[in-house]
Order: C-alpha cells, then structure tokens, then sequence
C-alpha cells in the first residue's frame, strides 16, 4: 500500500439535538488522501479547491495552487492527471469549476479566459467553447442530459438586478432561459447596503429529479429557496426551526478596524462610500445535496453564544418541508474549520470535505463522510 494513503475509519452514532424523534442519523467517517509524503507530486497538493466524482466513484481534485486536474480512484489510488497553466488548448489561467457529465467527461471551466475545455475521462482534449467570455460564471451544474445550469455573480448595478441562473443548451451556444434574481436572497433587516451584501449572497444549490432548482445563501439564513421549473420557475420560501441560526453581524466604519485571528469574519473596504466594514459570520452553508433521492440535506456551522462553532446537518423533505436540525457529536468537528466545503457527493452517498490531521504537522487531509438516515 502506498504509505502516503491512510485510511482512518471513525463511526459515531446518534446526534444530538434532534428536533424530529423519529429520524436517527449515524456517521462513517474516513480520512481518503493526504498530503504528508512531500516526495510524490501524485499525492502531494496545499489545500484542496475543487473535488468532483464520477459514475464510477473515482474522484478529481484541483489544488489551489496550480492547474492541474488529478484522477484518483475512491480508495485514493492515483490514476493520471490532465491539464496545465497556460493559454494554449488544455492548459488554464484559473480552474475555477469542473463538473462531470452523464458520459464522465470533465467540463473545466476557466473564469479568468471567460473559456471551457472538455476532457474525456481518459484525460483526452475534446473541445474548447468560448461562448461564456461575457459571462461572470461562478459555477457550472449538470441539471440533466440536455442542459447545464450556470450559477452567475451578482452584478448588483445591472438594469435586471444580477440574474443567478442561466440554462444552457450542452454547447453552451444557446441559452433557454434565467432565473432567480438578486433582491430576493437580500437580508433588509440587516444594517448593511445590497452593494455589501454581494459578498455574502454566493449560493448553494442542488436539482432534483424533477428539474426543480432549491437553493440557501452560504451565509445562511435559514431559508431555503426552491424554484419550480413546471411553473415557470416560480419561487417558494421555506424556513427551518432551528432557533440557533443567526446570520451575520456587521460593524461599520469610516476608520479602518483592528483585524480579529478569527476565520469567521470577513473584512471589506468601499470606496464609493469610504466605509471599512467587518463582517462576522455565526452561520454558513458547507453544502447542500440530496439524499437517496428522499431528502434535502444542509451542512452547517453554527456559532453559539459563546463563540463556539458547531457544526451539523439540517435535513429537509424534497417538498421544502423542515424535518429537523442534527448536531454532530464534538469530537468529529475539530476535524472541520468554520468554512472547509462539503465538496460533492458520489453514488455511494459519501461526501468529500476538508479536515486536518492529528500529527504534530496538522496537515490538511481529505475525507469522506458517510451519512445513514433511519427514519422510524
């Protein structure tokens, strides 16, 4: 066995703080990929930007740094890599997103060449599309075998208020419709301009079988966004239960503010009104992904009143209706930082995060996480 893979199994049953008595939920954790032999360039990455998986459980990572995209196998056993910095055919300015469609090729998106290059899963160039140049693309979904769904930033100052979402016909050349405008994701009742919330309205997201599009703010707020795609993308609201979500705060001034050693808070400076502004997050969505084709679940992290970050699932019906919020036990989220993604899901329902190792070096690790719901 390759000395640089390491298989850590942990299983922790039972969740507390489980506001519906009739769902059990249990915990298969496993560290899948880490970085400690410095001497192959196979294994050995900084801090993991993007991981996707295929039909067959295999999975890509892109570092952040670099351009390389990396095939390993589940277990974590390399496969071959793909891809380079460059603005020649295949290579990259920035890997920005990869997705991977119903055939297992690899759709890379470059945001700052405004380009997509397609590789077959052999790693072989395909195409190169130029067609999404004027596009500020942050994410590409395959919503089905006809279209992909394109998550856009927010452009706050555009005449229809920065559309979210584009569906596109799978060359990219014809787009069929958007949805999911700016204003509706805003918080009014916080103290803090639409301008300054661009920064906190990036979205998670997720499409059912049905075609309909749910959604939650990464700064979450309690609210799940769900788009009907039969009713002419018609927008529905629904709210969790869970009493301990509370959304940001914000301090906003006209001097500059003495940074805090806390990940949770962001800071901003804006010019057009001279404001430093200190942004401290109490809620982020990690991921948002469905179930066996039965639930909606929420990765979160919740600050408690005394500042200490906890972190859980919140489990939704496919209809929107709120099942409940599981805290999971302590000891599995020191692995976590307030903010390290919940990547992607394969087709054995085992996510893909972040997490740090217990050696003296504390290097990051990847990990999957195994997450069995028992509803009685």
């Amino acid at each position: 066995m390759l000395k640089n893979i390491v298989i850590v199994v942990l299983i922790i049953v039972s969740v507390i703080a489980a506001q519906n008595k009739n769902i059990f939920v249990s915990l298969n954790i496993k560290t899948i990929l880490t970085n400690e032999n410095k001497y192959s360039k196979k294994y050995l990455f900084v801090y993991p930007k993007i991981v996707k998986t295929d039909s067959k459980n295999n999975f890509y990572l892109v570092d952040k740094i670099g351009c390389e995209i990396r095939k390993y196998s589940s277990s974590g056993k390399y496969i071959l890599s793909f891809g380079s910095t460059g603005k020649g055919p295949g290579e990259f300015q920035e890997v920005s997103d990869i997705v991977i469609d119903e055939n297992d090729n690899i759709i890379v998106y470059d945001a700052m060449s405004g380009r997509i290059t397609i590789y077959n899963k052999e790693g072989k160039l395909l195409d190169t599309i130029n067609e999404l140049k004027k596009q500020k693309i942050d994410s590409i979904i395959n919503y089905n075998n006809e279209y992909y769904l394109t998550k856009v930033f927010l452009d706050y100052k555009s005449d229809s208020m920065g559309n979210k979402y584009f569906l596109y016909k799978k060359d990219f050349k014809h787009k069929i419709t958007d949805f999911g405008y700016a204003p509706i994701f805003w918080d009014y009742k916080n103290d803090i301009t639409a301008e300054e919330q661009e920064t906190g309205i990036s979205l998670n997201e997720v499409v059912l079988q049905n075609g309909n599009v749910f959604a939650v703010k990464k700064v979450y707020d309690g609210k799940l966004f769900k788009f009907d795609s039969k009713n002419n993308w018609a927008l529905s609201i629904f709210k969790s239960n869970n009493e301990n979500i509370k959304t940001f705060s914000v301090v906003k001034k006209s001097e500059p503010i003495e940074k805090e050693k806390n990940i949770n808070t962001l800071y901003y400076y804006y010019k057009k009104t001279k404001t430093f502004i200190k942004m401290h997050i109490r809620t982020a969505s990690l991921g948002l992904y469905i179930y066996r084709n039965k639930y909606i679940i929420n990765f979160i992290t919740v600050e408690d009143k005394n500042y200490i970050t906890k972190f859980g699932i919140e489990i939704f019906k496919l209809d929107g209706g709120y099942l409940g919020y599981y805290e999971l036990d302590k000891q599995y989220i020191t692995s976590w930082s307030s903010f390290s993604p919940i990547f992607c899901m394969n087709k054995d329902g085992e996510f893909f995060t972040i997490g740090i190792n217990n050696s003296k070096e504390r290097t990051i690790v990847l990990k999957k996480c195994k997450i069995n719901i028992l509803e009685r």
